[in-house]
C-alpha cells in the first residue's frame, strides 16, 4: 500500500511541475 501512495504522490508532484512549465512557457 505505501508503495501505492508514494508513486500516486509522485505522480502528482509531477503533474504539477509539468502545468508550471507548460505556463511560464506558453506551450
Amino acid at each position: 500500500g505505501a508503495d501505492i501512495e508514494e508513486a500516486s504522490r509522485r505522480i502528482e508532484e509531477g503533474q504539477h511541475v509539468l502545468n508550471e512549465y507548460s505556463r511560464q512557457h506558453n506551450l
